[in-house]
C-alpha cells in the first residue's frame, strides 16, 4: 500500500474518529467530544490520562476528553499513571504503554 493511502486514511480516521471496515487499525487522539468508547480489536487510545472511575460495566478512564471503557483488570496499572501521557492499544488483550516526554 502506497504512502499516500496510509496517510490518507490515517487523517480520515483522526478526523471523524469511527472505524471503517476496510480498515484494520484506529489510533484516536484524547483530544475529541466523544461518549463512552469501546476499543475494537487493533485499536489504540492516545492522551493525557485524566481519571479513572470503577463502574458495573467496567473501568472508565477518561484519557484526554475521550472516555474509554476498560477491563476491571488495568485498574492497578492505570492507577499509578493517572496524570501521564499513555498509550493503550487492544492487541490480542490491551497493552498501556507511559508516554510521557513524547508528543
Amino acid at each position: 500500500m502506497n504512502s499516500n493511502v496510509i496517510q490518507n486514511r490515517k487523517r480520515k480516521l483522526q478526523t471523524s474518529c469511527s472505524t471503517d471496515s476496510d480498515i484494520a487499525w484506529q489510533r484516536i487522539e484524547g483530544d475529541h467530544d466523544n461518549s463512552t468508547y469501546r476499543m475494537a480489536e487493533l485499536d489504540e487510545v492516545v492522551g493525557d490520562l485524566y481519571s479513572i472511575e470503577r463502574t458495573e460495566v467496567g473501568l472508565l478512564a477518561l484519557i484526554g476528553k475521550v472516555s474509554v471503557l476498560l477491563p476491571e483488570e488495568l485498574a492497578g496499572k492505570l492507577s499509578t499513571l493517572v496524570g501521564k501521557r499513555i498509550g493503550i492499544i487492544r492487541l490480542d488483550g490491551y497493552r498501556v504503554r507511559c508516554l510521557n516526554g513524547q508528543k
